[in-house]
């Protein structure tokens, strides 16, 4: 389906591609391409699904090599992830394939940092946790967490409220 227009892909045949695992080994997957007919999108479904990145890295291969990045310089990082694991990329690759994560992980918390409204709630509420220890079966003793969550109403009768509870004990 075309991620803009949520229409069939039209199928272009199949491609060959190669990618480089975690530990070195290279692997060659076959898979089909599609466009969209209404907007010309292309794309490859089987790279999305799988998590594929451009480059030849597999998502845990390139996520080694952003950890990796981010501690080492660039060309020394080339080294290490081969002779740790066998990756072979350039310090051009590393450089690339840090900014872009960087990137994404800017993107992501400009998102997370968007205020969203809160659902309404009770307009008073309150938790309360306590724990003990208790005799079970056999002279055994355990403990024994409970949880208390409720809201607090106001009724007719004035000065008076009142409290509706559910709770939960758990034996730890």
């Amino acid at each position: 389906m075309c991620e803009r227009c949520d229409k069939p892909l039209v199928s272009r045949g199949k491609q060959r591609r190669q990618l480089q695992t975690s530990g070195g080994e290279h692997v060659e997957i076959e898979r089909s391409y599609g466009t969209c007919p209404d907007c010309g999108q292309g794309l490859f479904p089987l790279d999305k699904e799988l998590g594929l990145l451009s480059g030849d890295l597999t998502p845990r291969a390139q996520e080694g090599l952003v950890r990796l990045s981010v501690w080492l310089p660039f060309a020394k990082t080339a080294l290490v992830l081969e002779n740790l694991v066998g990756v072979q990329v350039s310090k051009a690759s590393a450089r690339r394939a840090t900014l872009l994560e960087q990137e994404w992980n800017q993107q992501s918390m400009q998102l997370q940092q968007v205020p969203t409204a809160a659902p309404a709630g009770a307009p008073q509420q309150f938790l309360s946790a306590d724990g003990a220890t208790v005799p079970l079966v056999g002279g055994v003793w355990a403990e024994v967490k409970t949880l208390a969550i409720g809201t607090v109403e106001a009724r007719k009768e004035v000065g008076k409220l009142y409290m509706s509870t559910i709770s939960r004990t758990v034996l730890v």
